[in-house]
């Protein structure tokens, strides 16, 4: 196993170490995936993004079992130490956010808050997994990993919807899917348990013109414990 993907795996939390050596459909488990991807992404010898191992993951901290909404959005942030690896997430507000965060303010009619935690931990704290449909990139070059990484986060979602399916505790999840890329995985999800949420990515809206469309009541309209979003 290559070293950045021993180093990525010690950042998640163990209960996803189940899932990720389930086998797919391929016969190969998701961590064989994940190891043939980053052993290719290092092997461009290109900079990248994120700037550590320990963030390429770091949307798999939230316990498997706590999550009730999957938001899968556009690949990580291509500018040099902006990555987190959360999905949306920064130590400042981003652009891509902002819109996001807008839109959620008019749906709910609330004033922005100029407190709100960038880090989005408060969503992921309800129960929020917020993935990027590419996990890396290199520097100044968003979306260049994305081929790379879709067989990984293909499988994940599969895994994620059947792993759900088995549990008693919060079975069915709302998936929002953002942008083109991330809509590419909205046919891995089972439909007959799982509830699905189409958005195109909110720069589209803001270079358009168009409003970029609140998800946060038909996201809670499926639960029974509402995400506070804002």
């Amino acid at each position: 196993m290559h070293i950045v993907t021993s180093l990525a795996l010690k950042s998640i939390h163990p209960k996803w170490l189940t899932i990720l050596n389930s086998p797919t459909a391929s016969g190969k488990t998701l961590i064989e995936i994940l190891d043939e991807t980053l052993t290719t992404i290092v092997g461009l010898n290109k900079p990248l993004n994120p700037n550590s191992p320990d963030k390429i993951l770091r949307c798999l901290q939230i316990d498997p079992d706590l999550i009730r909404v999957v938001i899968v959005g556009p690949g990580v942030y291509s500018e040099p130490n902006v990555a987190t690896g959360l999905l949306f997430a920064g130590e400042k507000l981003m652009p891509d956010l902002n819109v996001v965060l807008n839109s959620l303010a008019q749906e709910y009619s609330f004033p922005e808050s100029d407190n709100f935690d960038t880090s989005l931990k408060s969503w992921e704290d309800q129960g929020v997994l917020l993935l990027n449909s590419s996990l890396s990139c290199e520097q100044f070059r968003p979306e260049s990993h994305s081929k790379l990484w879709e067989s990984f986060i293909s499988n994940l979602i599969k895994q994620l919807s059947d792993f759900k399916l088995t549990q008693k505790h919060e079975p069915t999840l709302v998936f929002v899917f953002i942008g083109e890329q991330a809509q590419l995985y909205h046919i891995d999800i089972n439909e007959n348990f799982h509830y699905k949420i189409m958005r195109y990515f909110p720069k589209t809206g803001v270079h358009s013109g168009e409003m970029f469309t609140g998800f946060g009541k038909e996201v809670n309209k499926h639960l029974d414990v509402k995400i506070n979003w804002i």
